[in-house]
């Protein structure tokens, strides 16, 4: 096994975390009628919820994978902007694949420690 050295860690803290703990996006359900939930807690509530039940779905599905996936479901919305059906303009709701795909592109350019 490779030793990762810890300034290689700390690279990819400041590199790959870092960023996206300076984006500010909007709240989103309302947590225990007090406050509306940020974008980790969500993210971190389907990740939960989405492992929970994928055996419950399906006995063959790879939990790993699910979690994978639910723990970057939003991850392009993170530079593309959120796209809500009722309150995002015509244009930008018709956009929204341009608009996900290059933030991906960017994802790919800007951390390229991030496995696409």
């Amino acid at each position: 096994m490779n030793k990762i050295s810890t300034d290689h860690i700390l690279a990819l803290v400041s590199d790959l975390l870092l960023p996206f703990h300076e984006i500010k996006r909007q709240h989103r359900l309302p947590v225990g009628g007090r406050r509306l939930e940020n974008d980790v807690e969500h993210s971190w509530t389907v990740s939960v919820l989405a492992c929970a039940l994928a055996p419950q779905i399906d006995a063959d599905l790879e939990i790993g994978k699910v979690a994978q996936f639910a723990l970057v479901h939003d991850l392009v919305e993170t530079f593309a902007g959120d796209t809500k059906h009722f309150t995002t303009s015509d244009s930008f709701r018709t956009s929204k694949k341009e608009h996900e795909y290059a933030a991906l592109e960017q994802i790919k350019r800007d951390f390229s420690a991030f496995p696409c």
